[in-house]
């Protein structure tokens, strides 16, 4: 299942992003994460990929979403970086129960 994933980024040049970002030297500098955080209002929902199978959420960056958000709930799945893809059924489940029609 982590085989597409494993393509896709041996398929990305290591520099992209570098070199995407430079002409922009300090682009997140000044930037208030917390603020942003606890600014938001409504009730929201994160689906946290397992680190070990490649999600991209590392726990603490976790902890700092947890401690700045009024109303955050973390949904942890035993899957890679595309859990739609690896569990799409939990994924609709979720989220159903999260925000019902």
């Amino acid at each position: 299942m982590l085989e597409p994933w494993a393509d896709t980024l041996f398929a990305l040049d290591a520099n992209f992003l570098l070199a995407l970002l430079a002409p922009y030297p300090g682009a997140a500098s000044g930037l208030d994460f917390a603020g942003a955080i606890s600014a938001v209002g409504c009730p929201a929902l994160l689906l946290r990929a397992s680190l070990a199978k490649g999600g991209a959420i590392p726990d603490v960056d976790l902890a700092f979403f947890l401690q700045h958000a009024r109303s955050f709930e973390v949904v942890e799945f035993d899957a890679g970086h595309g859990i739609h893809l690896d569990d799409p059924a939990a994924v609709v489940e979720t989220i159903e129960r999260f925000a019902p029609l």
